[in-house]
């Protein structure tokens, strides 16, 4: 990495949000490492959060807003990584915020010199002591996702045209990462920090019912070998394998 070059791009989508955008913004304001910009797309808002997100950029240059309707939260995202000048790309929510104010120049040490393309750590969920959720393989990745206030990507994953799939209201983040878990080309690395405070209550929670319907769509546009695994997931022989062979050092 090019300690001369912009290290992180923080992408915050944002629609209504006055009451707790500050706290997000100012958890990446205050952090000691500086090489970074914050870039908030906004859906719109009618509340003041457009309002409060100018303040911000009037006060601090690395900080730019762009608010215009959208399609949602994957739209949303992919303007922020079309206008994302940095090396690395963390995704947070307007209601989320950055663990510790040591957070990117920790993240920094532990990657600069390493030629990693995906790396993630662990976020706490607002509110308790619950941390989620450690290291991945491929097999664990169709039960539950790995949170993208979690992860940092590097932009050249986004350079081919890559983006979320807006039609995936949801769920495009958790196809996204199957993707990338699924190419062996790129380098990924789980390194064991707390990145974010992640508010479960937020975009992608849902009720029970309205979770096992977006997990059997997302399935279905999955090669067809996961399909087989997940199916007899319960088995010794699958669980074998997805021990020794599905990503065992999980990247």
């Amino acid at each position: 990495m090019n300690e001369n070059s912009l290290s992180f791009t923080i992408i915050i989508p944002t629609y209504n949000c006055k009451k707790v955008i500050s706290d997000a913004i100012n958890s990446v304001v205050l952090q000691t490492f500086s090489n970074y910009e914050i870039v908030c797309v906004d859906g719109a808002s009618v509340d003041g959060t457009v309002e409060v997100l100018n303040e911000y950029a009037n006060k601090y240059s690395f900080v730019r807003v762009l608010s215009e309707p959208d399609s949602g939260i994957y739209d949303a995202m992919n303007k922020g990584v079309s206008m994302a000048e940095g090396d690395w790309i963390l995704f947070l929510g307007a209601d989320d915020k950055l663990y510790s104010k040591h957070t990117l120049e920790t993240v920094y040490r532990m990657i600069k010199s390493n030629n990693f393309d995906f790396v993630y750590g662990d976020v706490v969920l607002q509110g308790s002591t619950k941390i989620y959720d450690g290291r991945f393989n491929l097999f664990k990745l169709n039960f539950k996702n790995i949170c993208h206030q979690a992860i940092f990507y590097h932009n050249r994953l986004f350079a081919k045209g890559n983006t979320f799939d807006i039609d995936l209201r949801v769920n495009a983040d958790w196809e996204f990462n199957l993707k990338c878990f699924l190419d062996p080309t790129i380098r990924k690395k789980y390194i064991p920090i707390v990145i974010s405070e992640f508010n479960e209550t937020g975009t992608s929670s849902n009720t029970e019912d309205d979770i096992v319907h977006r997990r059997q769509q997302l399935r279905k546009r999955m090669p067809y070998w996961i399909r087989v695994f997940f199916k007899y997931r319960h088995t010794k022989f699958v669980r074998l394998i997805s021990r020794f062979f599905l990503n065992n050092r999980y990247a």
